[in-house]
C-alpha cells in the first residue's frame, strides 16, 4: 500500500495493531490512538511502505521506510555504531521495519516471514534494520531464524528504556 492508501485503512490498521498485540482491556482506546499517531507519522516518511496479508480479512501487515542520510535514526544508539551500519545509512541503503504483525489466529503459518521478505525486497536496500523490545522472545526467536543479528541498543527519548537493534544485510 502507499501512503495513500494506508491512509484510507488507517481504523482498518488500527484494529489489527489492537488484536495481533492483544491489548488489554481498559487500554485499548489509547492503544489504538497510540498506533495511529505513529502510523500517521511513519507515512509521512520518504519512502513509506506497507504490505497487508490478506484472506477473510487482513491478517497481517508489515511497514517500514529508508532511513534518512544524516543517521538521525541512530542518534540514540547505545555505544558505537557500527561503521557497516553508519555507511549503509549515509550512502542512503539502510531500511528501518517499523511495525510488523500477524493475528494470533494466522501466526506460525509463515505469513511474517512472507510479508517481511515482500517488503524489504520491494525496498531493494542493502540493510533492514528493527527494534524490538528486550523481552519479546516470540520476535526475537522470529528474527534470529530469518537470519537476523543483534547489534545493539537504542534509547527512544518517548519511548521504553531501550530496544533491541536487530539487523540483517540484504544480498
Amino acid at each position: 500500500m502507499t501512503r495513500w492508501q494506508a491512509d484510507l485503512h488507517r481504523e482498518d490498521l488500527a484494529n489489527l495493531y489492537l488484536t495481533a498485540n492483544s491489548c488489554q482491556r481498559g487500554t485499548a482506546y489509547d492503544d489504538y490512538q497510540h498506533f495511529l499517531g505513529r502510523l500517521t507519522e511513519h507515512m509521512r516518511l520518504v519512502g513509506f511502505d506497507l504490505v497487508v496479508a490478506e484472506s477473510r480479512e487482513t491478517v497481517g501487515m508489515a511497514y517500514g521506510a529508508p532511513l534518512d542520510r544524516p543517521g538521525t535514526f541512530w542518534r540514540h544508539f547505545v555505544g558505537d555504531l557500527p561503521g557497516t551500519i553508519d555507511n549503509l545509512t549515509a550512502q542512503g541503503q539502510a531500511f528501518a521495519v517499523l511495525e510488523l504483525m500477524v493475528l494470533p489466529a494466522y501466526r506460525r503459518l509463515g505469513i511474517a516471514g512472507r510479508l517481511l521478505t515482500t517488503l524489504l525486497n520491494r525496498s531493494g536496500l542493502k540493510l533492514a534494520t528493527a527494534l524490538v523490545p528486550p523481552d519479546n522472545r516470540i520476535a526475537h526467536a522470529a528474527y534470529r531464524a530469518w537470519g537476523w543479528a543483534g547489534i545493539g541498543r537504542l534509547r527512544l527519548p518517548d519511548g521504553p528504556p531501550a530496544y533491541d537493534v536487530l539487523a540483517i544485510r540484504m544480498p
